[in-house]
């Protein structure tokens, strides 16, 4: 059986090609849902055989296997440090358990893990605790914790017409030496919803990141080199309708004339929760 991937991003948003894998301890073909990267880069965890094995009112305990499907060794803690992307994929198990709109807190609660996978080795019968709410057919399951600083939702559960949607307006080069570039950035959200940018502790790794490529392609590629980024610690909360300006310092040393494309990807960890997931990126052409 073929995969048949459906691009949700991150990071970031181009469809992939129709594509199969081979698992550890037998062959499996998930219905693939790429979240944190735009494309294959060597980095691929598969997330499969998910199952409910404890339901209370409010959570939910999952059982499910990892596995490293990728060509690379993959360290999550090391890769949180140089943020580096993870094409994830869920197998036909995740919409099965009606859980599609829980991939993104999946993803989180894996990424939060210190875990270390070569290539090819499963993790097997893995558990996790989930909130659990079935959506009804006029909802959907998207969760933000907005906390006590929104002003127009104090639930934790909305419905698809009350979603926010985050995108990145204008980038704007401040300041362009040899070896570093300054950019302002505007991000806005156009959605019926607040978007929350903090995570759920007071570390700022929960929080919504910026991540910059160097690229030839104006579209997060294969050949995208990632150098840097940035965690927004100074807003919690994004009202629909309103903006946030912010100010990165890269370094460009990586920078050649073949890659003379800078793209802001937005939130490639998919710690927010959006209506549209696929219009996250944005360039600018460095001289």
């Amino acid at each position: 059986m073929m995969m048949s991937p459906l691009l949700v991003f991150l990071s970031l948003a181009l469809c992939t090609s129709i594509i199969s894998c081979s698992f550890a301890k037998g062959s499996t073909s998930p219905d693939s849902l790429p979240i944190t990267a735009s494309s294959y880069e060597g980095y691929r965890l598969s997330i499969t055989e998910i199952s409910i094995k404890k339901k209370k009112k409010k959570s939910a305990t999952i059982q499910y296997n990892l596995i490293n499907t990728g060509r690379n060794f993959i360290d999550t803690k090391i890769f949180r440090i140089d943020n580096i992307a993870i094409l994830f994929e869920f197998d036909h198990s995740l919409k099965a358990n009606e859980l599609d709109g829980y991939k993104h807190e999946i993803i989180s609660k894996i990424l939060k893990e210190n875990l270390k996978l070569t290539a090819g080795q499963a993790m097997n019968k893995r558990s996790m605790k989930l909130p659990f709410k079935k959506a009804s057919e006029e909802e959907t399951a998207f969760t933000i914790d907005v906390g006590n600083s929104s002003s127009s939702s104090p639930d934790r559960y909305f419905d698809k017409n009350y979603c926010p949607d985050l995108h990145i307006d204008t980038i704007k080069i401040i300041k362009l030496t040899k070896k570093w570039l300054t950019i302002e950035y505007t991000i806005s959200n156009t959605g019926k919803g607040p978007a929350s940018l903090s995570g759920d502790t007071n570390d700022e790794n929960d929080n919504l990141f910026i991540r910059a490529h160097l690229s030839g392609a104006k579209r997060l590629s294969r050949g995208a080199v990632a150098v840097g980024g940035s965690y927004i610690t100074d807003r919690n909360v994004l009202e629909a309708g309103d903006s946030y300006i912010g100010i990165i310092r890269i370094d460009i040393k990586k920078r050649t004339r073949y890659t003379s494309n800078l793209i802001l990807e937005l939130d490639p960890y998919s710690s927010v929760r959006e209506c549209d997931e696929t219009n996250n990126q944005r360039f600018i052409f460095v001289e």
